[in-house]
């Protein structure tokens, strides 16, 4: 009986000793590696997430040799779209509308193909003041031998063109035939045949006034008109009118307008290229000169080389000097 209560007794202190074992190496080995894994694992969102993981970069750096950020990866692209310059562009670089200076707008018509009695020089007087404008800096539009809507359609174009560069220069040039009916001066289009009295001018042919008119209601705060135009009625027998040439027209605030001959005569016909008027006019025309100079200076040779039978004609109520090129 002694003996196997001896034996109770030991088992009891051995079953004791064991578990205090036990509870002695649970606090001195580590815990299950299992658990120290799941410990140490980052969150799977905080990992994805490039905002954390380009601020742990920058904080660490360290962290800029990580394996785990392969270059192209959108972490590595933020860095590089965050550094990358960029260029604004400027209105300077525009070549084709130089800043600060004013467009030259110019509507250049030659009409000489008439269906009754055509005239031989407006398409060459039309041909070379393009390119006499175009050498002085104007942007030129060029037509020959128009009919009435063609015209009309070339006059909103070119007011349209003068619209949309609110600081420019408007200039009108027309060489062909041109009427005077009930004080009123116009322009004659090719289809010249539709006209057979003087009520029919007004709906056939193209107003000067009008075309005046547009090229004011642009604002663009200087127009020119010169006119080749008063040659003599190319149907007298049909039309009357008021008289020979083309009537004197008071120019509107900004303008100054040109004529071929004075009021009330008609222009001559001498052959050659150019007309009397338009060849003068041409050799005149140059860089740094006033357009009212140019227009008083014109009519001395015209003058002389017609014998005092055509007299150039200017009228202008300009409120500034302008100069081919600009003004010294």
């Amino acid at each position: 009986m002694k003996k196997l209560l001896s034996i109770v007794l030991v088992c009891f202190f051995s079953a004791y000793l064991l578990s205090a074992c036990t509870t002695i190496l649970e606090k001195i080995l580590p815990s299950d590696p299992k658990e120290e894994e799941v410990n140490v694992q980052p969150n799977v969102q905080q990992q994805n997430n490039p905002l954390i993981n380009l601020s742990n970069a920058v904080n660490d750096p360290t962290k800029q040799e990580d394996k785990d950020i392969p270059i192209g990866e959108p972490k590595q692209q933020a860095l590089v779209i965050g550094n990358a310059e960029y260029k604004v562009p400027t209105k300077q670089e525009d070549k084709d509308i130089p800043i600060g200076e004013p467009m030259q707008q110019a509507l250049v018509i030659g009409n000489a193909e008439y269906k009754e009695n055509p005239l031989t020089n407006p398409v060459n007087d039309a041909i070379d003041m393009a390119n006499a404008l175009k050498e002085q800096g104007f942007t030129v539009s060029l037509n020959t031998n128009l009919t009435r809507s063609q015209m009309e359609k070339a006059i909103r174009e070119f007011k349209n063109r003068l619209f949309a560069q609110k600081k420019s220069v408007g200039l009108f040039y027309f060489s062909g035939h041109g009427a005077q009916v009930d004080g009123k001066n116009y322009l004659m289009p090719v289809n010249n045949d539709e006209i057979e009295f003087d009520d029919d001018v007004p709906w056939k042919a193209v107003e000067v006034a009008k075309v005046l008119a547009q090229m004011q209601d642009t604002n663009n705060g200087l127009n020119i008109m010169i006119l080749d135009a008063c040659r003599n009625n190319p149907y007298p027998s049909r039309i009357k009118g008021e008289g020979k040439g083309l009537a004197s027209i008071i120019p509107p605030e900004g303008v100054i307008i040109g004529y071929a001959t004075k009021p009330g005569h008609i222009a001559l016909e001498l052959g050659g290229r150019n007309s009397l008027y338009t060849k003068h006019l041409l050799q005149t025309i140059e860089s740094k000169k006033r357009i009212d100079d140019i227009l008083m200076n014109v009519s001395k040779p015209v003058q002389v080389e017609s014998n005092g039978k055509q007299i150039p004609w200017y009228r202008t109520s300009m409120t500034e000097p302008f100069c081919f090129n600009g003004c010294p």
